[in-house]
């Protein structure tokens, strides 16, 4: 067996060795806003969490709606969250959405308070906020490859 023979044989096996050692994903940053103040913008990083926090009383029949946000710059992750302080139905929680950073650019959110029940309703507040991502995070291609080196 020729030594490139033998490089050849170790590079195969590091790399298959290295494909099924366990991947420890890479540690998400969360950035959270809430109504207040207003006029408000953040930046973040791709594969970061945008956590937007707005009070809200679902014994009311309001909620927040999402009525924008770039898809391509951002993604929804998961449905809305409601978590209240107490058990009562009349005390004020706030109702949580979460928002994946896919790629750099620049977006609003915008969210509405309304009764979903009534279709033209006038929205009783709304809520909206810049939203700037400004790099891919160190680890982006390494992530790649883990991702397509672990596919099913």
């Amino acid at each position: 067996m020729n030594a490139i023979s033998k490089i050849l044989i170790f590079l195969l096996i590091s790399l298959i060795l290295t494909s099924c050692a366990e991947n420890e994903p890479l540690p998400r940053v969360e950035v959270m806003i809430t109504e207040q103040p207003t006029d408000q913008s953040v930046g973040l990083e791709a594969g970061n969490v945008l956590e937007v926090v707005l009070p809200a009383n679902p014994s009311t029949g309001y909620r927040w709606e999402v009525v924008f946000f770039d898809q391509t710059i951002l993604r929804q992750i998961g449905e809305t969250e409601f978590i209240k302080p107490s058990l009562s139905p009349d005390v004020e929680g706030d109702q949580v959405f979460h928002f994946e950073a896919v790629k750099p650019g620049e977006t609003e959110v915008a969210f509405e308070y309304r009764q979903p029940f009534t279709s033209k309703a006038e929205a009783e507040k709304s809520f909206s906020a810049g939203v700037t991502v400004l790099r891919w995070p160190s680890g982006f291609w390494e992530r790649i490859f883990w991702i397509n080196v672990n596919k099913p």
